[in-house]
């Protein structure tokens, strides 16, 4: 036995060197006793788990920042997206909503290839006289123009050029079917033209818009005074009158054969109509047949044909309106 306060081998109760009792020696020197306790092993993979959990919790951590991503930031919140989708949506849906009045008003302004022949039948109805009510029926802008243009010049002058109406298509009317007659198309019949068709009207149109501007311009003083002479022997106007009268009236006529020289037409048809016409004192059925109607320069125009084999330039008509319904019946 050692002692266990110096070391000292001894073999009583108490140490030789240091008198320290031998009891409390080997109390001291003996180790102390573990309760008896079964340790329980846990599974590995508990113990595993059971780690990092317990050191998470016996000292927890601060959550770690993520690195910054560029494509991450770089993309738009989920409001932006739909707002900038929304904005897409509207943009597009604005587009179709254009679209659509613009095909409304073209058929509203342009008409379609009745356009000409309802406006007369309407007019007509209206038992109207007047022969500037008709222009829109058979004449586009530039025609139109010249015309009201030349009966201004008829007003300032004093002359009979264009005092013609149709009164007289209307008394015949009422003095056969009663006051109160009305008009109506009752069937449609149509042919759309080809396209070597419409070429062909257009470039004689053309052709002969340039002629006659041609005509006029290379004998510019001579046709003004050919129009004077006519002035001054068929009304009774000085010479002076005459003079300016032909000078304005070769201004206006010149600026009419320029357009038609650029005429453009886009569309044709050839159309027969039927039509009714019924009164307080009769009624009868007509038809008009080979009717040309035109988009010209965007305008839906009415001429007569005077050929049903052939559709050209030469055989048109450009005065149809109230006569040709007249005659119908």
């Amino acid at each position: 036995m050692f002692c266990a306060k110096c070391g000292t081998q001894m073999e009583g109760d108490v140490c030789p060197k240091c008198a320290a009792e031998a009891a409390a020696a080997a109390a001291a020197s003996e180790p102390k006793k573990e309760e008896n306790v079964t340790p329980v092993e846990a599974a590995p993979e508990a113990n595993a788990q059971a780690a990092p959990e317990a050191a998470t919790q016996a000292a927890p951590n601060p959550e770690p920042t993520p690195a910054p991503n560029p494509s991450v930031e770089a993309a738009p919140a989920n409001g932006k997206l739909k707002k900038i989708g929304l904005i897409a949506g509207c943009a597009v849906g604005g587009v179709v909503v254009l679209i659509i009045l613009i095909s409304i008003l073209s058929a509203i302004l342009g008409g379609n290839y009745k356009t000409p022949i309802n406006k007369l039948v309407k007019t007509m109805n209206n038992h109207e006289v007047d022969m500037d009510k008709y222009y829109d029926v058979s004449m586009v802008s530039y025609e139109i123009k010249q015309q009201k243009a030349l009966e201004k010049l008829s007003d300032k002058y004093d002359l009979d050029e264009f005092d013609d109406d149709y009164e007289s298509v209307v008394d015949r009317l009422d003095d056969k079917y009663g006051d109160d007659w009305e008009i109506k198309v009752a069937d449609w019949d149509k042919e759309k033209l080809t396209k070597k068709e419409i070429q062909s009207i257009q470039k004689d149109m053309r052709k002969d818009g340039e002629k006659q501007l041609k005509k006029m311009s290379g004998d510019k003083e001579d046709s003004i005074d050919e129009l004077a002479d006519e002035f001054r022997n068929r009304y009774d106007l000085s010479r002076d009158e005459s003079k300016k009268a032909a000078k304005e009236t070769y201004k206006i006529v010149s600026a009419a054969y320029k357009a038609q020289s650029k005429v453009k037409i886009s569309a044709g048809y050839i159309v027969d109509v039927d039509l009714e016409i019924e009164g307080s004192d009769d009624d009868a059925d007509g038809e008009i047949k080979n009717i040309v109607v035109l988009k010209v320069n965007g305008k839906w125009v009415a001429y007569k044909s005077y050929s049903s084999n052939k559709v050209q330039y030469d055989n048109l008509s450009t005065n149809f309106g109230p006569y040709d319904v007249q005659s119908a019946f």
